[in-house]
């Protein structure tokens, strides 16, 4: 099994600055990612890059794919760009701006057996953020009106991969086209944290939330 981190976007509200390459604990958000990823055997770490791509060429034990035209498009793009150079697997997605407790990587992996499966928090309550639908276990729809929760990360199948990709061409961001429901959920555990760093504001809560890992 692989992972795409898709870093390439220029995160505007962070004044120029590479917000996956800020640090949290003298380890930068991505090198936390990569560190994870690796702890739980997978390999190889493809990152998609874009804005100030060439901040990320120190990065260790990674395979870097640059998207030129990153700014022209959303994340579907860059992981277009991704697939048309690595093609088909069973691949962990991540965004590079996400923070992960220690255990979630290895819970999310663990629990793919063969069938795309997405990590979700169920406790989050914010009124802005895309929720969950889910039936029988099952995600059904994304939706700001009506749902639950949360959706972390994902592990896509091959198969699912491939009818992904197809899809890419016409929507903005991959994670909410019309062949990313009927993913099989897995709840976080119940002490796990997780946070995506969009804003000054939340890398300053991120520090202290993550002060100790």
């Amino acid at each position: 099994m692989r992972a795409i981190i898709l870093a390439a976007g220029k995160g505007t509200r962070f004044e120029g600055k590479v917000k996956s390459l800020l640090k949290i604990n003298e380890e930068t958000i991505i090198g936390r990612l990569i560190r994870q990823l690796k702890s739980a055997g997978i390999k190889p770490i493809y990152v998609v890059t874009g804005f100030k791509a060439e901040k990320f060429l120190e990065l260790p034990d990674v395979v870097l794919i640059n998207d030129p035209l990153y700014h022209t498009a959303d994340n579907a793009r860059s992981l277009k760009v991704a697939l048309d150079r690595i093609g088909f697997e069973d691949t962990v997605m991540l965004d590079a701006d996400l923070l992960l407790s220690n255990d979630l990587i290895p819970k999310l992996v663990n629990s793919f057996k063969s069938e795309s499966i997405s990590l979700v928090d169920l406790r989050t309550t914010d009124p802005e953020a895309m929720k969950l639908v889910i039936k029988d276990g099952y995600i059904i729809k994304f939706s700001k009106e009506e749902g639950v929760g949360s959706e972390v990360c994902e592990v896509v199948d091959k198969e699912r991969l491939k009818k992904i990709y197809d899809d890419l061409d016409n929507i903005r961001w991959w994670g909410v086209g019309p062949n990313t429901t009927r993913f099989r959920t897995v709840e976080v555990n119940p002490n796990s944290k997780w946070m995506d760093v969009d804003t000054p504001e939340e890398y300053k809560g991120a520090q202290k939330a993550f002060k100790d890992e």
